[in-house]
């Protein structure tokens, strides 16, 4: 694609557009139209140019597993690189040693990666211990963001054992509301995901997906409480943090103490993480 002769396109077809919904008959107001849009400048601005350097590279997952930061389990996943951002090793190794941690980088920079990197990792090494149920809960603002994340995490954990799950609003209750909602799973729908409500009293993901209208839920009624049945969540994430403030972050706040004394986490036992594109700091903190 090229850019600079697209806008052009653009310009021209916005330009004939307006000429056709809006003739002008008289010779001369439509000779100073012209003049004005092609040297005024009158129905748009020169195109605004803005370059953005490659993000800083950082450790390898061979460097950070030799340092003990990550198992080797962590190349079971689908992650597609090898090489990790600066900003994405840095986040890794705090939340692997327990820290809480703010990733606050440009959109595009991989957030994502930074916390599903050691997240997948304690999954995986959950599973060798025998630790059952729900490792880490991820809350989205918008359901949206929780169905792009889920698209991902189908890609990325297919074959690894690690098991996820979204309980959103969008979730069925049964294959039978499913088919009545037009909401069947996907065709290529890995083992791992679980995707009906019924299912997860009896199965909890390792990772869930949700949002805090949901999770409130979630700590509400007595059936779906059985997600955290025998959990002792290590993770909780808050995409987007920068959306949960005033009255709505009070809430949260209160949600997430709810969340704690529900599943039995003391002090310091829940590693909390948020990520941020426009929160007023960088890197991770």
């Amino acid at each position: 694609m090229q850019p600079f002769h697209l806008a052009e396109q653009v310009k021209e077809t916005y330009y004939h557009y307006i000429r056709s919904s809006f003739p002008i008959r008289d010779d001369g107001l439509r000779a100073e139209f012209e003049r004005l849009v092609r040297e005024e400048k009158l129905l748009w601005r020169e195109p605004f140019v803005s370059l953005s350097r490659p993000y800083r590279p950082g450790a390898t997952f061979a460097q950070l597993i030799a340092a003990g930061n990550l198992s080797l389990h962590i190349q079971q996943a689908n992650w597609g690189f090898s090489e990790l951002h600066t900003h994405q090793a840095s986040a890794t190794q705090r939340i692997a040693q327990g820290k809480n941690t703010i990733v606050a980088t440009g959109t595009g920079s991989g957030k994502t990666e930074s916390f599903l990197i050691p997240i997948v990792d304690h999954c995986f090494q959950a599973q060798q211990k025998g630790q059952a149920g729900v490792q880490a809960v991820i809350l989205y603002p918008m359901n949206a963001l929780v169905n792009d994340q889920l698209d991902r995490l189908r890609n990325l954990l297919r074959g690894t054992g690690v098991t996820f799950g979204r309980y959103t609003g969008d979730t069925p209750r049964n294959q039978e509301e499913a088919q009545a909602r037009k909401r069947l799973p996907p065709d290529n729908m890995p083992a791992e995901e679980i995707y009906y409500r019924q299912d997860y009293r009896h199965r909890q993901p390792q990772i869930l997906l949700t949002n805090y209208v949901m999770l409130e839920l979630l700590l509400l009624h007595k059936g779906d409480r059985q997600v955290f049945r025998g959990s002792k969540p290590r993770f909780l994430v808050l995409d987007e943090v920068h959306t949960f403030t005033g009255i709505l972050g009070a809430e949260v706040a209160c949600l997430i103490r709810r969340f704690k004394q529900h599943v039995g986490l003391g002090t310091g036992e829940l590693v909390c993480i948020g990520t941020s594109a426009t929160a007023k700091a960088g890197g991770a903190d």
